[in-house]
């Protein structure tokens, strides 16, 4: 088995650095759309009669690729996504943003997501739509509502409640909250640049990604997993 595979994404227009390709291309050679796939292996040991054995397997992870809508995508995770983050013709702004959401979170590392077209400033500073903003008031009111009798019930059990679980529900849990997400916003803030002159043009690269209440369905909007 070699020792790597070099593989060609079609009709792609990205190309990896130097450092994530092998050695000895020929120089006029074409990168665009090359990765290379390296082996991954496997043991197990398994009992055949009397006797134990280890079995070693060896395999390129390599797979068709499978291209899903926003929609399937929801709830799973890769460890890699090109997504497609173009706005579909006359698809609405607030609909846009959700499938954003979708297709920047799906990748389980930065790493792992590469972008086709990106979104819009214009779009992706945009807001999730009315209905969903509602549907978390409601939850909210939800919480208040059925946080004291949940406290209540825990306080009439006939144990001890561990430290953590106590702490959690406690009424100082909401204010470290908010100052961990603060922090979080402050540290994964990109530096402040100067104010473009277009508010709408693509970036070339994102600077940084919202934060974002869960996704909702939408139809609209491709992601490539691979």
């Amino acid at each position: 088995m070699g020792s790597r595979v070099l593989l060609r994404a079609e009709d792609a227009k990205w190309q990896l650095s130097t450092d994530d390709l092998p050695d000895g291309l020929p120089t006029d050679m074409d990168r665009r759309g090359l990765f290379q796939v390296r082996p991954s292996h496997a043991s197990l040991r398994v009992q055949v009669e009397d006797e134990w054995i280890t079995v070693r397997r060896s395999g390129f992870m390599v797979s068709p690729a499978d291209t899903i809508t926003v929609y399937a995508a929801q709830g799973s995770t890769f460890d890699a996504v090109v997504a497609d983050m173009h706005r579909p013709p006359n698809q609405e702004l607030t609909l846009h943003w959700l499938a954003c959401y979708v297709m920047l979170s799906r990748a389980k590392t930065l790493d792992g997501l590469l972008i086709l077209r990106p979104a819009t400033r214009k779009e992706l500073s945009g807001r999730p739509p009315q209905y969903l903003l509602d549907e978390l008031d409601r939850l909210l009111r939800q919480e208040e509502a059925s946080l004291p009798e949940l406290l209540a019930y825990i306080k009439a059990l006939p144990l001890k409640v561990p430290e953590p679980i106590s702490r959690l529900l406690g009424p100082e849990a909401e204010r470290e909250q908010n100052a961990l997400i603060t922090r979080h916003r402050v540290s994964a803030s990109p530096t402040p640049a100067a104010a473009p002159t277009d508010a709408d043009t693509q970036p070339t690269q994102p600077q940084g990604l919202p934060l974002a209440p869960p996704p909702m369905a939408t139809k609209q909007g491709n992601v490539t997993k691979w």
